[in-house]
């Protein structure tokens, strides 16, 4: 389980950044979303933002940066201020 909480956690954090600055692309820097991360946590950010565009929840732009989908707003991990 501890992977599948880890997983929660993070896309928690990214979905609540790219939610606070849409409709602004973010860049989505590892370090930024968990301050001094080590190495295995930076890893499994990098994993979570591949997992959450593939599935349609964010959008990469071609300038590596990204948007919070229509998918991702309704997602249940995705904080609404």
């Amino acid at each position: 389980m501890k992977n599948n909480d880890t997983f929660k956690t993070i896309a928690t954090l990214i979905f609540k950044q790219l939610y606070q600055q849409f409709p602004t692309p973010v860049n989505l820097d590892p370090k930024a979303i968990i301050e001094s991360a080590s190495a295995e946590q930076i890893e499994s950010v990098k994993g979570t933002i591949a997992f959450l565009n593939y599935e349609g929840y964010i959008f990469a732009t071609p300038s590596a940066t990204f948007l919070l989908t229509e998918k991702g707003f309704d997602h249940a991990l995705c904080p609404k201020f």
